[in-house]
């Protein structure tokens, strides 16, 4: 077997594990369950406030 067909088949093995490794999603390790009251008690600062206008974010010249 020749060189350039064992690098040709390293690095397509290679792409290949890369795109498993990027396809796979990734989790939290640990997650805790929180109700609206532990929510308040661990809260630094609340927030109240009324949403006075909606924009898609892009101005007129289509520049977000």
């Amino acid at each position: 077997m020749s060189l350039r067909k064992i690098c040709g088949r390293g690095c397509a093995t290679l792409a290949a594990l890369a795109t498993l490794a990027v396809s796979v999603p990734g989790y939290a390790t640990s997650v805790q369950e929180m109700s609206i009251v532990d929510l308040l008690n661990h809260s630094q600062s609340i927030v109240a406030g009324r949403v006075e206008k909606v924009t898609d974010g892009f101005d007129a010249k289509g520049v977000p």
